[in-house]
């Protein structure tokens, strides 16, 4: 398994047990937040993986364009999954927010890992 296939499984992880801990402190309607949170920060994880790692690149420059292409869209998508979250989740933003930010510490866990 690929490390940028294994920070996405493990980010899916947390932002369920985000989900979990958000029922259990503060209901259903928390834990969907939460979990959306963590969903959203798997996929948008996922696409900017496929895009930047997805193809074989024999000039380094064209990587690298790929690389930052993927980084770019990946902060549209986030700009975009923030105002719909605010949007469809209103009160419940502090759960979705919480969620993605604790899948954001798959990356530097991700530091540590043997591969």
């Amino acid at each position: 398994m690929s490390l940028a296939t294994r920070i996405v499984w493990y980010q899916l992880a947390v932002g369920l047990g985000a989900g979990l801990l958000w029922w259990w402190v503060s209901g259903f309607d928390a834990a969907l937040a939460a979990a959306a949170g963590g969903a959203a920060s798997a996929l948008i994880s996922y696409y900017a993986a496929l895009k930047a790692l997805g193809r074989a690149h024999r000039d380094p420059g064209a990587m690298l364009s790929d690389f930052f292409r993927a980084q770019a869209w990946k902060y549209v998508m986030v700009a975009v999954v923030f105002v719909a979250a605010i949007k469809i989740f209103g009160h419940q933003f502090l759960p979705f927010i919480t969620a993605y930010l604790a899948t954001l510490s798959i990356y530097w866990f991700s530091l540590l890992w043997k591969e």
